[in-house]
């Protein structure tokens, strides 16, 4: 069955279509992405989803290193 000019020229969009679909995948795979993008956009939004409060905890945990230190220090110089 052969195809209508409408027919070829739809044939002719949708390959043309997969192609340069190909090609700017192949080219984006190439180029590292840039810091800022965003693709580490998501991917912090996703961090910040999994662990709300990391930020604080980090902040907390090294609190809780210094004051450690300073108890240790104080103990030291009493002793």
């Amino acid at each position: 069955m052969p195809l209508s000019t409408a027919g070829w020229i739809i044939l002719i969009v949708f390959i043309a279509f997969v192609i340069s679909l190909n090609l700017s995948l192949v080219f984006a795979s190439r180029n590292k992405h840039r810091e800022g993008s965003w693709v580490d956009q998501i991917n912090k939004s996703r961090d910040t989803l999994n662990h709300p409060w990391q930020a604080e905890d980090e902040q907390f945990s090294k609190l809780a290193s210094k004051v450690d230190e300073l108890k240790n220090r104080d103990h030291l110089e009493h002793e």
